[in-house]
């Protein structure tokens, strides 16, 4: 993640996303476009006083589009808008939080060295677990409350309040994003269309059944093309964040926003989206699995994690054996452990990839022959096509 960076600009406008989820917000200043959520301020009413034209002092991070999500943001004439303090978790409690945790990882691991059946292994390791999420979650939260880029965030909002602005960049104004005629061709397999979008709504639900039940976001807007839909997912992990993490903001869609629409045929769908008004594209990837392609970024993250966690509850069993023969393990001890961590952390690297080389190879067969999978090369070309024309970072965000 990028540094904190402190702005003075010229506010422009500010938006409201889609109703249904208006509480993302977008700013414009200069040549430059912010991000951030109205519910993580005590006062968002600051946002609809500012005027065009006026000078506003911004702190925010940059995101990997070239956009920023803002943390704070001062008006000499409005006010300031900043976190609320209620959001900042108590540093006693987290403390506590990480001692209790640690104190369940230690009750854990002393009653490994005294296994007397299966049951008492099978709760010992429930309760390891907790201990460890608890431990990760706690000790995460403390260090980004205390972690260098909070409090340069912080003491920059302190200084800007106290009249030093010389930590401030400037910058000129965005320019309009000119027209491809590249762009806007149509092809046999996938249609352009440049448009205003109009009665912007959004609308959540739950798709699929049983283990593959998922959240998504259907965005309606009106066009010259008609009513359309563009779906897109919903992580919860990501929406939860520390907005000091993020590294992509979520789709965003205003009322009246220009917009040039890559519709598939003969489908109809929409599976791409430039957002003349910001700069931003949006891809929505066709997915021959039943599970969405977030839900296999977590599985590939998650994977190594568990065999992780494998390794650690051999080294319990390991260190229960030795403490039952009594005495100091010798050469031939670490030998024989070091023979076991060896195979089965090659099995492990062994089981991860071919998992995910099966993954990738049953969705290639599933897309392989298909119009859809041709269609979305093609919006992946036209998307980035667009991106370099409007002299901004060719980063397209996957919204499946």
């Amino acid at each position: 993640m990028k540094k904190i960076g402190f702005h003075h600009l010229s506010f422009i406008r500010h938006d409201k996303n889609a109703t249904g989820e208006h509480l993302l917000r977008r700013i414009l200043a200069g040549d430059k476009v912010f991000y951030t959520y109205s519910d993580q301020f005590a006062d968002i009413s600051v946002l609809d006083k500012l005027v065009a034209g006026e000078g506003v002092y911004i702190g925010a991070h940059q995101l990997a589009d070239g956009s920023y999500w803002l943390h704070w943001l001062v008006s000499a004439e409005k006010g300031i808008l900043q976190a609320q303090a209620a959001d900042e978790p108590n540093p006693s409690r987290l403390i506590l939080q990480m001692v209790g945790s640690a104190g369940l990882i230690g009750l854990a691991v002393y009653g490994f060295t005294w296994l007397p059946n299966l049951w008492v292994a099978v709760i010992l390791m429930l309760v390891l677990s907790c201990g460890v999420w608890g431990c990760f979650s706690s000790f995460t939260q403390w260090t980004m409350n205390a972690s260098r880029r909070a409090r340069q965030s912080l003491q920059g909002l302190e200084q800007v309040m106290h009249g030093d602005v010389a930590l401030c960049q400037t910058s000129g104004v965005q320019p309009p994003v000119p027209s491809n005629d590249k762009l806007m061709s149509d092809q046999a397999i996938l249609s352009c269309v440049q448009s205003i979008a109009t009665r912007v709504s959004a609308r959540r639900e739950i798709i699929g059944s049983g283990e593959y039940q998922r959240e998504v976001i259907d965005y309606q807007f009106s066009c010259s093309a008609g009513r359309l839909t563009f779906r897109t997912g919903v992580d919860p992990m990501i929406e939860n964040l520390n907005p000091l993490l993020l590294r992509e903001h979520p789709f965003f869609l205003a009322a009246n926003d220009p917009v040039t629409l890559l519709i598939a045929r003969p489908s109809n769908a929409v599976i791409g989206v430039c957002n003349e008004r910001d700069g931003s594209a949006y891809l929505n990837r066709p997915s021959g699995l039943a599970v969405s392609l977030q839900r296999l970024k977590w599985l590939y993250k998650t994977l190594p994690i568990c065999c992780l966690f494998l390794m650690l509850l051999l080294v319990c069993f390991t260190l229960n054996d030795w403490w039952h023969q009594g005495g100091v393990p010798d050469k031939w001890d670490w030998l024989d452990a070091a023979d076991i961590f060896a195979t089965v952390g090659l099995l492990s690297v062994m089981f991860c990839c071919g998992l995910m080389l099966l993954l990738e190879v049953a969705g290639w067969l599933a897309r392989k022959d298909s119009v859809n999978a041709a269609g979305f090369v093609l919006a992946r070309q036209k998307l980035a096509l667009f991106k370099r024309s409007a002299g901004k970072p060719v980063y397209l965000q996957d919204v499946a």
